[in-house]
């Protein structure tokens, strides 16, 4: 049985059906869904851009590559500090990408 049984139809102008089209897109939500959350007063985040997600990707390789190091580290009784300092480097430069995008 359907949750939501009232149906609600509504007249737009032809921009503001473009409005509404390009907002709910930049969320990757459904129009319905989008519309829900307004009525909730909520407010519909929008995707990340594409590049968020390689730098995940970059992140999470860092993030073994560091555990690696740490479990070599640990074996062996000592750290490679050459290759600790170049992971960290670069997971410091990815977060610096990071926050580039997200701040600007």
């Amino acid at each position: 049985m359907r949750k939501r049984n009232e149906r609600v139809e509504i007249y737009l102008t032809k921009i503001e059906l473009e409005e509404l089209a390009k907002n709910v897109e930049k969320t990757g939500m459904s129009r319905e869904a989008y519309l829900r959350m307004l009525i909730s007063e909520k407010t519909p985040k929008e995707l990340p851009p594409m590049e968020f997600y390689d730098l995940l990707k970059e992140l999470r390789q860092i993030n073994n590559n560091i555990n690696q190091i740490a479990a070599k580290a640990n074996s062996i009784g000592f750290i490679d500090h050459g290759q600790y300092r170049k992971d960290s480097e670069a997971l410091m430069e990815v977060i610096g990408k990071i926050m580039h995008e997200v701040f600007g």
